[in-house]
């Protein structure tokens, strides 16, 4: 006889509640196991230690190790249903116990959200436009001129200031222009920026510092488009659970920043004209964001075959310049676990910039 039987009740896009009745044999097995261990430890007068009569034990301890059995019970049959519905789990189960029977016989029903199947054809008709700004020359000019005057001497760079006005009143507001002076190899070689004698070549080393900062800042930006475009294209719920638990992470962080820096909270959200709700709610829509963001760029890397191997996470290891943390990632089996998932994601990631590209 099977251990139990089971039926899908109702199923939301990745969210699945299925109905389960469990055996008297499956139930009875587990009972027994429990019943034996926790007999040993009670004491009756006249009776040595698991001798005494089942009849007068089971009355003392009948709730205790029926409470045990259902504990280890669902959490067993629901892994077996899981397993054989192939299912990957992103939440904790829900149980909801609806009867135990007299012939021992349990009914439950069970809430799990799987894990959605992402694949890049399901997100071939998104697209999103990639901008990348050009450095000016005169964004190198002024990091220049800043360079010189936050290192060299006033009296270096102040010989070369061109006369004119020094402020300009714009809208009522008073503004500071910028200091103009002439820009001279001497200056350039005082500064020893990376050792350059020259303003050409100063220029060119700045170029190329500007053009990695504005290429980071593009691709940060358009990671953060192409994600939240790439929500409308797979439809998934996210578990309302661990959303929730995230925001009572937040807010209790935030109130204990507040109150080592001896802020009244009251006192501060009126500085922020908001309130403890308002915040909460701004944390959800991060939270859930930044989840879905997660959800999405792992299972895409997942359905890519772009999970790293042991071997390329044993690369990643070697390139760690801190020799303890080496050990640590080799010896610590869930490290190694934050390592596989981190790499994950950002190949996941960077698979849905190309697919966003056209690539």
């Amino acid at each position: 006889m099977d251990k139990f039987t089971y039926k899908l009740l109702k199923k939301e896009k990745n969210k699945f509640e299925y109905d389960v009745k469990v055996s008297k044999e499956a139930f009875d097995q587990i009972y027994n196991e429990i019943f034996d261990v926790e007999a040993q430890k009670v004491k009756l007068p006249g009776f040595r230690p698991g001798k005494a009569p089942r009849a007068e034990v089971e009355t003392r301890i009948a709730p205790d190790v029926l409470n045990k059995t259902i504990n280890r019970l669902l959490p067993n049959v629901t892994y077996e249903i899981i397993l054989k519905e192939e299912l990957n789990p992103i939440s904790n189960v829900s149980y909801d116990l609806k009867k135990i029977n007299e012939d021992s016989t349990i009914e439950y029903s069970f809430t799990i959200y799987d894990s959605p199947e992402v694949k890049a054809s399901d997100l071939s008709k998104m697209k999103v436009e990639y901008k990348e700004e050009k450095v000016k020359d005169e964004e190198i000019d002024m990091v220049i001129r800043n360079i010189i005057q936050q290192t060299l001497p006033e009296e270096v760079w102040n010989k070369g200031v061109k006369k004119g006005k020094k402020s300009v009143k714009k809208d009522t507001e008073e503004k500071e222009e910028p200091v103009q002076f002439e820009i001279t190899d001497e200056m350039v070689a005082q500064l020893g920026y990376e050792d350059e004698k020259t303003l050409d070549g100063l220029k060119s080393k700045v170029r190329e510092t500007l053009e990695k900062v504005k290429k980071e800042q593009t691709e940060n930006e358009y990671a953060n488009k192409v994600l939240k475009e790439a929500i409308k294209y797979v439809d998934f719920l996210i578990p309302e659970d661990l959303i929730e638990h995230e925001v009572e992470h937040r807010e209790h962080h935030f109130i204990e920043r507040l109150k080592k820096l001896k802020l009244d909270i009251d006192a501060y959200l009126k500085t922020q004209n908001k309130t403890l709700e308002d915040l909460r709610k701004d944390w959800k829509a991060d939270i859930e964001n930044a989840i879905g963001a997660d959800i999405i760029t792992i299972n895409l890397a997942k359905s890519e075959k772009l999970v790293p191997t042991e071997e390329e996470i044993e690369e990643e290891i070697e390139k760690f310049e801190d020799e303890i943390a080496k050990v640590r990632y080799r010896s610590d089996e869930r490290l190694r676990d934050q390592l596989r998932t981190a790499i994950t994601r950002d190949r996941g990631l960077r698979k849905l910039m190309d697919i966003a590209k056209g690539k």
